[in-house]
């Protein structure tokens, strides 16, 4: 390992990832309401709306993807299996 490079222990929570998780969730809450920013300017609101807006729902795919590379044991796999499908289904 290289000097002033230190691992993070496995499980420990990865504080930029849950910033972007809560940027993408407000992206998803503006999706889901029509007029999110139409009466500010309708410009803007067609840009979150239909440009930015669309790439919360993949970002959250790829934040559980990076998640994967985590799993040592299948235990680990099961329990995030379970996990997801639960945010997934409700």
């Amino acid at each position: 390992m290289q000097e002033g490079i230190k691992e993070k222990p496995a499980g420990q929570r990865k504080v930029s990832i849950d910033i972007l998780k809560i940027v993408m969730a407000f992206l998803v809450v503006g999706l889901h309401g029509n007029n999110f920013l139409a009466d500010v300017n309708p410009l803007l609101a067609y840009f979150f709306r239909e440009g930015i807006g669309r790439t919360a729902v993949p970002m959250f795919l790829l934040i559980n993807g990076f998640y994967f590379f985590e799993i040592k044991s299948e235990k680990q796999f099961f329990n995030l299996i379970k996990r997801l499908l639960y945010l997934y289904l409700i």
